[in-house]
């Protein structure tokens, strides 16, 4: 439901609309806010970690960035306490930051595979309707192009060495 609550934040700021961009996102954050709350109740960091992620993403919306980068920091601290390596590598990527990979070719793919299906994870549409209109599709393409220049930069952070006569270095 937050997730929705954030999305619908993010088009409503897109469409110039702030008054209810910010009811959307202080609406999420009260969601969120209870979620870390049982997340860390039963020592769940992985759930703790997505939840401080889409916080961000509601700071964000809410043009708060200093809010958000200081939640960028608590994900990545949450994601190396859970030992969760995948969930590491993708707050890093969605940051900016590029991944050099010095391990075997294979875990590279499977890297690469793991951002890919994080990025490309379903979308959850919120409760309200949508528009069938010109407007209506032009917003939904506007997100979906938005959503697919975010994911080539999530993806183009994993980096993998290449010799001078562009072989690939790496083992296997």
């Amino acid at each position: 439901a937050a997730f929705a609550h954030v999305q619908r934040a993010l088009q409503l700021r897109a469409a110039g609309d702030r008054e209810s961009c910010q009811i959307e996102a202080e609406q999420a954050l009260r969601i969120l806010d209870r979620a870390i709350a049982i997340a860390r109740q039963y020592g769940c960091k992985r759930l703790e970690a997505f939840c401080v992620q889409t916080m961000g993403e509601a700071y964000q919306a809410m043009a708060r960035p200093e809010a958000a980068l200081g939640l960028a920091d608590e994900f990545l601290a949450l994601a190396r306490a859970s030992d969760d390596r995948w969930i590491e590598a993708y707050g890093l990527a969605c940051q900016g930051i590029a991944l050099l990979w010095r391990g075997d070719f294979q875990e590279a793919r499977q890297m690469l595979n793991a951002l890919a299906n994080r990025a490309d994870r379903p979308q959850r549409r919120s409760r309200a309707s949508t528009k069938t209109s010109i407007a209506g599709a032009a917003e939904a393409f506007h997100l979906y192009r938005q959503a697919r220049s975010q994911r080539a930069r999530t993806l183009n952070a994993l980096l993998i060495p290449l010799n001078d006569d562009y072989t690939i270095p790496l083992r296997r």
